[in-house]
């Protein structure tokens, strides 16, 4: 996961838990920084909303406070309240509450985050974690689940965080790699990768607020990793810098679109120039990496000749291919005029290489589209229906159980349907696609080793029994990387869910009072025996097929029908 968020420091600015929050540096750099208490509220509004999406407002109001010193420690606290109206169905109104201390010195931390839902506590997190200088340290989490973990060498919680990149902003520094642990996701750490822009006088900023235009600025652009020791070196997206190493020479991924191959970014490349101490140089370096790929080396950022204007695009079109064969019989009986029932069979293979234009429905790899070729989300194999009705109609005889017995009426119904399909995924951008709902895993062979980006797994739905994510980071030990060599080799919706049958019955009885009126009792009964019936499965690569989701119980209706 990646999240990036962009600031303004002024001797000003701060993000904690993952807000932007108002400090100020001392007078001079010997000094040091101090952070200044504060508050701020913001009023939040829904500016639009994708379609589909079945939200049609949502407003409400986030508030940050931040109070202590350096010497009694910082807390903060933080609520958001959001009212969600959507297309459908009622209003809600979700509150999150969140209430931490940290130390002066950066030892410590405490937080304590509710969740609420229309008023109603759903989830409260409480934990501690505490740092001892160069030696790490550990934390305990209390709720919802009680879990030690311990922390690494070097790590920062929020506000030492902070109060780090301010002085890095005030020493003239250009780029930071931090680890931070704020508890926002459990014992889940980040490496947060910050780029300090040029040092922006007082008074630069029209729009500062008046408090903070008579102090400089340093414009920020922070970005959050999911922390994993174990790509720390191999990630290409963590690459920052420029230069030579072992392997060669690297360069930051968005000075060159992305691993898109329409050659130097311009915007990127000029932001270097202009403001990154080594920047022209680093320039340099990738249009000889691009060369050395047979990539476009001739873009000139200053004049942008020879440059590509835009980035490569993934183009949605609108057509597909899909093929239905299918093959239903049906069989009709009756007996008499009491007996009736109804058998139907049908046989079908949906096979297609798109079902939707919607993002989650994507190809794996848009360069490869044909490798989408599959089993229709929708394909069914197999369903078998029987229904059957049964009416007593009038018994003769004037006696009791002539009444007793007349003008019932009884409806079973049972269907027995094969599982859909589904898409396998890894959820994770692995070919850099950017498109984490569409990558798919590799079928590898039993005792195939874990890789760097994760073990082995096994897996029912694998022709071979294991799955094994697609790794970047192989490439690092030798290997030449192509397109398609971080797709994975699994086919489109390659799970099948499970079987699914139903059995409902629907029990009647007429009254009749004269010739003109009746009254119609009924009695509903679905999912007689109470099946479990899978709805919806995960499809995360590690769990996939876990159920997720089922259709409704054992469930009774009853109805009154009054005809004249």
């Amino acid at each position: 996961m990646t999240r990036t968020r962009k600031h303004q420091i002024r001797r000003s600015a701060s993000f904690l838990l993952g807000l932007a929050a108002v400090a100020a540096l001392g007078s001079n750099a010997s000094a040091g920084v101090n952070i200044h208490a504060h508050r701020a509220v913001y009023d939040l509004k829904l500016e639009r909303s994708s379609e589909g999406s079945n939200v049609s407002g949502a407003d409400g109001r986030m508030v940050l406070e931040l109070t202590g010193s350096a010497c009694e420690g910082w807390s903060t606290s933080f609520r958001r309240v959001m009212e969600l109206r959507p297309t459908e169905g009622e209003t809600q109104l979700f509150d999150n509450q969140v209430a931490s201390w940290e130390a002066g010195d950066g030892t410590s931390l405490q937080l304590d985050d509710k969740q609420f839902i229309n008023n109603r506590l759903e989830t409260e997190t409480k934990l501690k974690a505490d740092m001892n200088s160069g030696k790490g340290g550990k934390g305990v989490i209390d709720e919802p689940k009680a879990e030690d973990f311990n922390l690494p060498s070097g790590v920062l919680f929020p506000m030492a965080h902070q109060k780090h990149i301010m002085e890095a902003a005030e020493h003239g520094e250009t780029r930071d790699v931090s680890i931070l642990y704020d508890g926002a996701n459990g014992s889940k750490l980040y490496k947060v990768i910050s780029f300090i822009g040029k040092r922006k006088e007082p008074g630069a900023d029209a729009n500062a607020d008046k408090a903070l235009k008579a102090l400089p600025s340093w414009p920020l652009s922070v970005t959050f990793y999911e922390y994993d020791p174990t790509q720390a070196t191999t990630n290409p997206l963590f690459v920052t810098g420029c230069g030579v190493g072992p392997g060669g020479p690297f360069i930051p991924a968005a000075l060159v679109n992305f691993f898109r191959p329409s050659g130097l970014n311009a915007s990127v490349a000029n932001a270097f120039i202009a403001g990154v101490p080594g920047g022209a140089q680093c320039v340099g370096l990738a249009q000889q990496v691009l060369g050395l790929y047979g990539l476009n080396a001739n873009c000139d950022p200053t004049t942008l000749t020879n440059c590509v204007p835009f980035s490569d695009m993934d183009a949605n079109y609108s057509n597909g291919s899909s093929v239905y064969h299918g093959l239903t019989t049906n069989l009709r009986k009756r007996f008499g005029g009491h007996t009736e029932f109804l058998a139907s069979y049908t046989w079908s293979h949906s096979i297609d290489d798109s079902t939707d234009l919607q993002s989650p429905l994507a190809p794996q790899d848009s360069f490869f589209p044909s490798a989408e070729r599959s089993n229709s989300l929708f394909d069914q194999r197999h369903r078998f229906v029987f229904s059957g009705v049964y009416q007593t109609g009038r018994i003769s005889g004037d006696g009791f159980a002539s009444k007793l017995l007349s003008n019932w009426t009884f409806a079973p119904i049972i269907e027995v349907a094969s599982g859909r399909p589904f898409n396998i995924i890894t959820g994770n951008p692995d070919n850099f696609q950017f498109s984490p709902s569409t990558g798919r895993p590799n079928v590898v062979n039993p005792g195939t080793p874990p890789n760097p980006c994760g073990p082995t797994v096994t897996s029912t739905f694998s022709p071979t029994g294991f799955f094994q994510e697609p790794c970047f980071a192989v490439f690092a030990f030798g290997g030449t990387p192509t397109l398609q060599a971080l797709d994975g080799n699994l086919a489109r919706n390659a799970g099948v869910k499970p079987w699914t049958i139903f059995n409902d019955l629907r029990v009647s009885r007429r009254l009749y009072f004269g010739e003109r009126v009746n009254l119609e009792l009924i009695a509903d009964m679905f999912n007689i025996a109470n099946r479990f019936n899978v709805a919806d499965v995960n499809q995360i690569w590690t769990n996939a097929g876990q159920p997720t989701a089922s259709y409704d119980p054992r469930q009774f209706q009853f109805a009154m029908k009054v005809n004249w």
